[in-house]
């Protein structure tokens, strides 16, 4: 490299067996007259591995009582944040809101490889700003990680 110049490469690395909130570690090494290494710790959010969900609310139903969902994971948190505030946060967060009844929420994901199934179940509560999560899926990694990640981007 010439001083006051860049210099980009890219890189493209096919993973394995990585799961949610496992971190990437990788080493850049590079010489001008001196070998200087750069050391990467990555982790990627638990909304990489979902994929945009579309299921209607009757498969939805079958999906709860099917047995399929069998971990079950609950947070409370507090927020400032209205119901739909709240909503369009998750949105965000590709959760498909299946129905609004009341402040409860019911919501959907699914997984971008193996295609495991999410659902969540948000109650607010107005008059004291707490907010109940709870999730369900067969996938116990995934929807722990998705817990912890909706609660940073909540609370």
């Amino acid at each position: 490299l010439k001083p006051n110049t860049d210099k980009t490469k890219k890189v493209v690395v096919a993973m394995q067996n990585l799961q949610p909130a496992s971190s990437i570690q990788a080493s850049l090494v590079y010489s001008v007259k001196e070998e200087i290494t750069i050391e990467l710790c990555l982790v990627l959010p638990a909304t990489a591995w979902l994929k945009d969900s579309s299921i209607e609310e009757e498969a939805f139903a079958e999906l709860l009582v099917s047995g399929q969902l069998q971990f079950m994971l609950a947070k409370q948190l507090n927020t400032s944040l209205g119901l739909q505030e709240l909503i369009t946060v998750l949105t965000r967060l590709k959760l498909q809101v299946i129905q609004v009844q009341g402040s409860t929420v019911s919501l959907h994901a699914i997984s971008r490889q193996q295609e495991d199934h999410l659902a969540f179940l948000l109650k607010a509560n107005s008059s004291t700003a707490a907010v109940s999560l709870e999730g369900r899926s067969s996938n116990k990694q995934l929807l722990a990680a998705m817990l912890d990640h909706i609660v940073t981007e909540l609370a």
